[in-house]
């Protein structure tokens, strides 16, 4: 199970800069795989209807077709409100899909799961976080192991992540508690070094 160290997921989030739509657009996607946790295909699928920045949700249609309603935080729903703005200008008429091109290939055309593994392939190896396993899914990844290392339940991660059950989450419990029980931890602690 692969997943980015938490500096590396804060870099990630942080590093589409500018206003332009291009950066608005991939803020708001790594938002929605790296903190709500939700997979490639799923992001990719997701149509203008399946989100409601009142409510501060997103219906998302994950494996098996199963239909869940994702809760967005404070920080999501201000980047999807600022992807929105400019979404309109971007998208050609008739598309309904919630992240469109932005650039030369299919301009305002859907955004498909292969041009964001593009775009979040190489911001991570921009950052030099890029590694064997750290690729999008590791993102769906980072966001429940970094979730409950700050506390949430496991069957909120479960919610989050749309499992059918606890047991399949408990692996990031297990990578929790390794991180937390390091005896390296305890001895940096005590030589003043953390």
């Amino acid at each position: 199970l692969k997943y980015l160290p938490l500096n590396g997921l804060k870099q990630l989030l942080a590093a589409p800069q500018g206003d332009g739509s291009l950066p608005r657009r991939i803020r708001a996607i790594l938002a929605l795989m790296g903190v709500h946790g939700l997979r490639i295909s799923v992001v990719a699928d997701l149509m203008l209807d399946d989100l409601d920045l009142n409510e501060g949700v997103v219906t998302a249609l994950g494996k098996v077709r199963k239909v869940r309603t994702v809760y967005l935080t404070d920080q999501t729903t201000q980047v999807l409100a600022a992807w929105l703005e400019v979404r309109g200008h971007v998208a050609l008429d008739g598309v309904h899909a919630l992240f469109v091109v932005v650039g030369p290939n299919g301009p305002g055309t859907a955004t498909g799961a292969r041009g964001i593994r593009y775009l979040v392939d190489k911001y991570l190896d921009e950052l030099g976080l890029k590694a064997e396993g750290i690729s999008c899914h590791a993102l769906r990844h980072s966001a429940a192991t970094w979730s409950r290392a700050g506390g949430a339940r496991l069957d909120a991660i479960a919610g989050m992540l749309g499992h059918t059950s606890v047991t399949t989450t408990g692996v990031y419990a297990k990578i929790v508690d390794k991180i937390a029980e390091n005896p390296a931890r305890y001895l940096e602690e005590l030589m003043g070094l953390s």
